[in-house]
């Protein structure tokens, strides 16, 4: 399917997973690979104002992040 024919999904069916994630800004600075010793589990989060909830309890926003785009391989 062409890119512009794709669906968009709805706010109000959107679903997330996430997971925290801590690595040594030294490596990422020096543009090598992060160590994934502190890789959490993913958790599911099941709307867009769970998402916001989440990110409030863990003193985040949501333009702490990149933006997502087809080629990062790790979008928001």
């Amino acid at each position: 399917m062409p890119e512009h024919k794709k669906k968009i999904c709805e706010k109000s069916e959107a679903k997330f997973k996430v997971r925290q994630n801590s690595f040594f800004i030294e490596d990422i600075e020096n543009g090598f690979d992060p160590c994934y010793e502190w890789v959490g589990k993913f958790e599911y989060i099941n709307s867009i104002d769970d998402l916001f909830s989440y990110l409030a309890k863990n003193n985040l926003n949501l333009d702490d992040f990149e933006l997502p785009t087809w080629d990062n391989d790790y979008p928001l």
